[in-house]
């Protein structure tokens, strides 16, 4: 099974050899012998034990007497990159916004191998892509939008323009009434904009 590392990630390779002799060197390792070859064991990267179960204490190669030792193993790393799908958006359709009002969070859906890098353009008002892919907010003005949708993996890019209908408010949308609030049918009501009630003026 693949495992996945990240620049700076620390990782092991553990390997435990059963012999059935007194065999003096069950362990393939070597050693820099001057003139002839050189070893860059470094402190801190290479650990041997011996003993049935194998001892909780394990010695640095740098540590033992004639070494410094390194142990004959080899990891082979792949950049992720090659492992990966480049990314295919499959969210087609967007519910419904309402004006003033919170929309609650849609996941847009890729196919490829995550994580993915999620960015919006032409986005209402008041709204929100996370990085996630998650649209939220609580978008300002009605309207049609469309949004431009830009998914990103290690492999590639893939666009998409889906659309999104921000309804008006229907608790802020003004209807008809009747009756005067304490005016009588003899008052001419107006409606002063920007303050904070209704002046009413009686008819000569």
């Amino acid at each position: 099974v693949p495992v996945a590392l990240y620049k700076g990630d620390y990782y092991a390779v553990i390997v435990k050899n059963t012999i059935s002799s007194d065999y003096e060197y069950p362990t393939g390792a070597e050693a820099s012998i001057p003139g002839y070859v050189s070893v860059s064991a470094r402190a801190g990267e290479c650990f041997f034990a011996e003993g049935e179960p194998v001892p909780s204490v394990w010695v640095d190669g740098t540590d033992i007497e004639g070494g410094p030792y390194k142990a004959c193993i080899q990891a082979v790393t792949v950049l992720r990159a090659f492992l990966e799908t480049a990314p295919t958006i499959t969210t087609s359709d967007l519910p419904d916004a309402e004006a003033g009002q919170d929309y609650v969070g849609v996941v847009l859906r890729a196919s490829g191998t995550g994580p993915f890098d999620w960015r919006c353009g032409n986005i209402p008002e008041g709204m929100a892509l996370s990085r996630q892919g998650v649209l939220s907010g609580r978008p300002v003005r009605a309207g049609r939008y469309s949004l431009r949708i830009l998914v990103i993996n290690n492999s590639g890019t893939d666009e998409a323009t889906l659309s999104l209908t921000v309804n008006p408010d229907e608790a802020q949308t003004p209807g008809d009434s009747s009756g005067g609030g304490g005016c009588n049918a003899g008052c001419s009501i107006v409606l002063l904009l920007g303050a904070a009630g209704l002046i009413c003026s009686k008819r000569r």
